[in-house]
């Protein structure tokens, strides 16, 4: 019985390498890191959504409240539904906390992409950017695995709550690291 249990476990640990070997063989840097809370977000280059001037991330985050950045792909199906009723939840959200918090939907996309994506929807309140450069690294830098994805950072930049799921940050979390800075 041992005897079987032995090869048992040598058998699964050499699928288990050579499963490893093949991911690292397809893409050697894939890992993904999920930013701890409280720590600064990567700062990437971002172009306007639909223009092609560039600027820093941390140029994009509010300096007297918190940011929300709602990263997208514009093959998202779930992204793609979030649209219809963006505008509304996240007014309703914003004034159930009563806080100021800055929306800014980061997309992956190039800009017909992105144009179109917006195209229809109302977007007023909410900034716009897109990756400008090495897309696939920033997405494992900020443990994008999926999208939608959240991110809250509050004015410092630090990541103060995030989910893959397409939902609001708590009120709690707003009320203690997004108060107005005067």
């Amino acid at each position: 019985m041992n005897v079987i249990m032995v090869a048992l476990a040598i058998t699964l640990a050499g699928q288990l390498a050579a499963a490893a070997h093949r991911r690292t063989a397809i893409s050697p840097d894939f890992r993904f890191i999920i930013p701890a809370i409280g720590s600064k977000m990567v700062d990437v280059t971002l172009r306007a959504d639909t223009g092609e001037e560039t600027y820093q991330l941390s140029s994009a985050i509010s300096k007297d409240t918190c940011t929300l950045i709602v990263a997208c792909d514009s093959r998202c199906a779930a992204c793609r539904r979030m649209r219809y009723s963006w505008a509304e939840s996240f007014r309703a959200w914003r004034d159930t906390v009563s806080l100021g918090v800055k929306p800014l939907w980061l997309m992956f996309d190039d800009s017909a992409a992105v144009e179109e994506f917006y195209q229809g929807y109302d977007f007023a309140d909410v900034d716009k950017a897109r990756v400008a450069a090495d897309v696939e690294r920033l997405r494992h830098k900020v443990g994008l695995v999926v999208t939608p994805m959240y991110y809250l950072l509050d004015h410092d930049g630090r990541l103060q709550w995030m989910s893959a799921k397409a939902t609001l940050p708590p009120q709690a979390v707003i009320m203690s690291h997004c108060i107005t800075r005067t």
